[in-house]
């Protein structure tokens, strides 16, 4: 008689790889910026403001120089996250209760590569009008060191003093975007060109 073992194995994974991979699925700066457009759109905001910091490309030589991007900020007044809401939208593969069928973020995975198409940093500040300002900061270089998908998540008076921006006016939901990768990336006049059509 053969003596059969079976064992279960708890599958690991490499978090900044898997977010790596993920924002490299599809997605370019523009497609990108929309996805986090309909998040916005999806919690009911009725301002939304896309900024792109960028700075004067340094290098010696012939021809004109670029505008670099350093970062993407897409702010809205939208009803915010609480604390449940805002975990469930970092969670990788995040739970359908809180998406209705036609929503593009229906399969749990669009705040997560949406941002990691635009960089390798994800910042969130986010509140509800009755509720508390929640911070979050997502570096995949950070995460590179561990393999593990970790984050700290702040509140009050801490999570206003981690977040180096604009702050919230009342509710809603700030995203910035940094440790942009300017390997094949687009110009600043090619991104807001995108836009505008």
């Amino acid at each position: 008689m053969t003596n059969i073992n079976t064992e279960i194995v708890q599958g690991g994974m490499n978090a900044a790889r898997l977010l790596g991979a993920l924002g490299r699925m599809g997605y370019d700066p523009v497609s990108a910026l929309l996805d986090l457009v309909d998040n916005a759109v999806s919690a009911s905001a009725t301002t939304i403001d896309i900024n792109i910091a960028s700075e004067r490309e340094e290098r010696e030589g012939p021809g004109r120089k670029r505008d670099i991007i350093q970062s993407y900020v897409i702010s809205d007044n939208g009803i915010g996250m609480d604390r449940d809401r805002l975990k469930n939208a970092l969670t990788l593969g995040s739970a359908s209760k809180y998406y209705s069928e036609s929503d593009l973020s229906k399969f749990g995975m669009g705040l997560k590569s949406a941002a990691s198409s635009l960089g390798r940093k994800l910042e969130v500040l986010t509140a509800q009008s009755d509720g508390e300002t929640l911070y979050v900061c997502i570096d995949q270089d950070d995460l590179s060191a561990t393999g593990e998908y970790t984050y700290s998540l702040s509140s009050g008076a801490e999570a206003v003093e981690k977040w180096t921006g604009e702050p919230l006016s009342g509710h809603g939901t700030t995203i910035r975007v940094g440790k942009v990768s300017r390997e094949g990336a687009p110009t600043l006049a090619k991104v807001i060109e995108g836009l505008q059509d």
